[in-house]
């Protein structure tokens, strides 16, 4: 009876030593279930397809966080946003020149979840388009993309609107066990990280062992793109080439057996991009010619 009570004291010690993480202050904390990672990734995908689809919005800069304090500072600089929401609208006697606009509240710019998660709007916080989808954040899990969007619409209620917003990428954010090969080898080219022991688990699909992360440097080679059909067959449709894509023209087709529904997507940029939004998030730049 006794081994028996040793046996599940040591079982349960295991479980809560292996469910132990840090936060991105170095924190100890719970880690993130596959849940959790899957509501940040559903939520990375609706805030960029947002502006990417919005036509009074223009990319204007994009910044990758590589380091460790680069993703600490952005949480650093979302709380500093927060204080800043009350000083600016104590300070300005106007946000907005148009007549239409009306501001949003706090509750409307910040909301808390729990210990972790954080529903934020972004870091520029004096004109703020409340129909834009509500980014979450996850002090777990850092973004690794910096992008700011300006409002050139001049009929736009929002226009003059300088969103400044962290994103997390898509397939970095996936749920671990989701991942596909490909999707795996892209996952750690984007975080920079070279994995030491790589092996095939049926189950868990992809696992990686002792991941090492490296300072960012140019890529040589291209990340080869793969697109999945509904019975998970995958196709080449091209190489992203840092944070660009070049699609397979339709003279390299028949040399990586390109099949239709593949060359479908490539005779669609509309499809193909969307694709690529779904993967990359605001780590995809655009095209190569």
């Amino acid at each position: 009876m006794m081994r028996q009570i040793l046996t599940l004291i040591l079982l349960l010690t295991n479980q809560i030593a292996f469910s132990q993480c840090k936060d991105i202050y170095g924190a100890k904390c719970d880690c993130p279930t596959e849940q959790d990672s899957l509501v940040i990734y559903n939520n990375a995908i609706v805030v960029v397809e947002f502006y990417d689809k919005n036509s009074s919005y223009t990319l204007v800069n994009s910044t990758e966080l590589v380091t460790t304090d680069e993703r600490k500072e952005i949480f650093d600089k979302l709380e500093d946003a927060r204080r800043m929401f009350f000083v600016l609208r104590r300070t300005l006697k106007v946000i907005s020149e148009n007549p239409k606009y009306k501001d949003i509240t706090y509750k409307n710019y910040y909301n808390n979840v729990d210990d972790n998660r954080f529903y934020q709007r972004e870091l520029e916080n004096q004109i703020v388009n409340s129909d834009a989808p509500f980014p979450i954040y996850d002090n777990r899990i850092a973004p690794v993309i910096l992008n700011v969007y300006e409002n050139k619409d001049s009929s736009s209620i929002y226009f003059g609107d300088l969103v400044q917003i962290p994103l997390y990428v898509p397939v970095v954010v996936k749920p671990y066990t989701l991942l596909t090969e490909d999707e795996l080898i892209l996952r750690n080219k984007i975080l920079h990280i070279v994995p030491n022991i790589q092996k095939f688990d049926s189950a868990k699909r992809y696992f990686v062992k002792r991941d090492t992360i490296i300072q960012k440097k140019p890529y040589t080679d291209p990340i080869v793109i793969y697109c999945y059909n509904e019975f998970g067959s995958g196709a080449v449709i091209g190489f992203m080439y840092d944070r660009y894509f070049r699609k397979l023209n339709e003279s390299e087709w028949n040399k990586y057996a390109v099949p239709k529904y593949a060359r479908d997507i490539l005779n669609d940029e509309s499809k193909l991009k969307n694709l690529l939004k779904k993967k990359f998030g605001g780590y995809f730049l655009g095209f190569i010619d």
